[in-house]
């Protein structure tokens, strides 16, 4: 939650597992901004084509839970 709060500009208590994009006024810019951060932070590759289908933060922390028990290449 942390780097989706610092890459939009949304204050960090603002920032919800239930909160959605539209909520946060977290736009296509911002979410390619923070799909790139995260992929960086955990070492993972996230998708452009799942990156399109997360509308929120919880959204998000579940795309991130299933890369991260995928065995490593």
């Amino acid at each position: 939650m942390d780097v989706i709060a610092e890459k939009s500009g949304v204050e960090r208590g603002q920032v919800k597992p239930e909160s959605g994009f539209d909520e946060l006024e977290i736009d296509s810019l911002d979410q390619v901004d923070i799909m790139m951060s995260l992929e960086d932070e955990y070492g993972i590759s996230l998708g452009e084509e799942n990156a399109a289908k997360l509308t929120s933060v919880m959204d998000v922390a579940k795309l991130i839970a299933e890369e991260l028990k995928k065995p490593k290449a």
